[in-house]
């Protein structure tokens, strides 16, 4: 299996809006996080991220298709954030995510330390960063009655 990451800019916005639909719909669904949940941005809203000083757009692509997405905030002191990755479902389970990670950390060979928020409730998606190495820091933030974020760092 092979995954390739390919830039995004500006005008892909209404792909990543795409994406961010299909992928977090069922979150949506589960916790009705409307002011979070990139599920309900609008193509204006994931357009007017490319503004947004050093914050870079990824598609994770599969036999030429984008099947996923991450923004990448490159911060001082060689950490970089990870923002709203995500795989669409039909992809998931299948190793792509880990391979599309790898392929991540590769574009950025000077990050020392790499930070992300998840959802603490969501089992699966936190057992998914520590097979990639990442530690839960613990509680960072509720969002909502029931929904906790948690902070995950991978220092290499």
């Amino acid at each position: 299996m092979k995954i390739e990451l390919v830039r995004a800019s500006v005008e892909d916005a209404t792909e990543i809006h795409r994406i961010q639909v299909l992928a977090f719909a069922e979150l949506y669904e589960r916790y009705r996080d409307h002011d979070s949940n990139p599920a309900n941005e609008t193509v204006e809203q994931v357009a007017a991220r490319f503004k947004v000083p050093d914050m870079e757009h990824w598609f994770f692509r599969k036999d030429g298709k984008n099947i996923g997405m991450v923004r990448v905030i490159p911060m001082p002191e060689n950490v970089c954030y990870l923002s709203s990755i995500c795989v669409v479902p039909q992809y998931r389970g299948q190793g792509l995510g880990k391979l599309a990670m790898a392929e991540l950390e590769a574009q950025y060979p000077e990050a020392a330390r790499w930070s992300l928020s998840t959802i603490k409730q969501e089992q699966s998606l936190c057992r998914f960063y520590e097979t990639l190495g990442y530690t839960c820091l613990g509680d960072y933030r509720e969002l909502q009655e029931g929904m906790m974020l948690v902070r995950y760092e991978k220092v290499l």
